[in-house]
């Protein structure tokens, strides 16, 4: 009889349906990061004249594992072209140049986040084609907790005689940072509008091209101009790109 009732009560017992349903009190999301400008990463902003094939940057601070480094360049004079960046280790990727105006070419170079920290002293190496004397520029920085991804939007424009800046582009993902420049003919003053400005402005060609550099943290979609005003009417151009 004992055996029986034990019989009973097991098949009164419900099989395991293979779910589990938790009963407990909330979990809490795991807060993610979202990407930042990390700062500069060279002791001065590369500038040279008489180029040749090679632009070689030494980086003066750590950039952590998961960053992704921008290289903000801006050349004048003949028909230089970037055609490759390395630092031996990570992938990079070269965004269209933009010819602001004959010959004044400004482009945005970003990397790939980096599987491992890139470490102060390492080298990056851009590599030209081209013939002639060509003045240059390079802006090195990184975007800290950077998510893998291309560059969301690029957006550029040029005036021949203005004390605005305007350079409109729409987002499409949220939590990107938005990194780029102006370049002008003339020590005309730039102040900066919705965007935060990155380091002085600097000459950087004997025929007077000045230039400043810029950044945002855009953690929604929607329409980014980096605005700002010019002390007088400046011929300029400029470029930025929005980057996860």
């Amino acid at each position: 009889m004992r055996h029986l009732r034990t019989i009973l009560l097991l098949a009164c017992v419900p099989l395991f349906s293979g779910s589990i349903i938790y009963h407990g009190p909330p979990v809490a999301a795991i807060p993610v990061t979202p990407p930042s400008w990390g700062g500069e990463i060279t002791a001065a902003r590369y500038a040279t004249a008489n180029a040749t094939n090679a632009t070689a940057l030494t980086t003066n601070a750590n950039v952590p594992a998961g960053s992704r480094i921008v290289l903000v360049v801006s050349w004048y004079l003949t028909t230089w072209t970037p055609t490759s960046v390395s630092d031996g280790t990570n992938t990079y990727t070269i965004e269209t140049p933009y010819e602001w105006n004959t010959s004044h070419h400004i482009c945005v170079i970003h990397s790939a986040p980096l599987a491992a920290q890139l470490n102060s002293g390492s080298t990056i190496t851009i590599t030209w084609t081209g013939t002639g004397t060509s003045y240059r520029i390079v802006m090195a920085g990184y975007i800290a907790n950077s998510a893998a991804g291309a560059a969301n939007i690029v957006a550029n424009n040029t005036a021949t005689l203005s004390s605005t800046l305007s350079v409109s582009g729409v987002t499409s993902i949220p939590n990107t940072v938005l990194v780029g420049c102006v370049v002008r003919t003339g020590d005309i003053n730039y102040t900066p509008g919705t965007f935060t400005g990155i380091g002085a402005e600097q000459k950087y060609s004997t025929a007077s091209e000045y230039i400043d550099y810029f950044q945002r943290q855009a953690s929604t979609t929607g329409t980014y101009n980096p605005g700002g005003t010019f002390a007088s009417n400046a011929a300029w151009g400029a470029m930025w790109v929005a980057l996860p």
